[in-house]
């Protein structure tokens, strides 16, 4: 499997080699696959964050002998919201990573 990496900063090279072995592969839809893989990935480590503040929240009001039910809320609304985009990265990966076992290795230069 060719890393997405790879794919992703040498999207022409990759095309014609592909090309080259008469192979069809929809890069363009794998690489829209890949961006919205990392803007989901991306809000779900902002979740993650305002989730480890609240806890956090909890954790100094229960020390103080304060009243918590405000953080515990927006704590359980923040996990509700996790699992949501955690839903939805599984079904981008579902996607992405069959397409991506389905591109062939690329031929060296000096093959004709």
């Amino acid at each position: 499997m060719l890393p997405i990496n790879l794919i992703r900063e040498n999207t022409e090279l990759i095309k014609s080699r592909i090309a080259a072995k008469r192979e069809k592969v929809n890069i363009d839809h794998i690489l829209k696959l890949e961006k919205g893989q990392r803007f989901i990935l991306n809000e779900l480590n902002e979740k993650r964050a305002q989730r480890n503040k609240a806890s956090e929240k909890i954790g100094k009001a229960k020390l103080r002998g304060e009243d918590a039910k405000d953080a515990i809320k927006e704590m359980q609304e923040l996990s509700n919201n996790i699992k949501k985009v955690e839903s939805n990265l599984t079904e981008i990966n579902n996607q992405l990573e069959p397409l991506l076992y389905h591109i062939p290795n690329l031929p060296h230069n000096s093959v004709p």
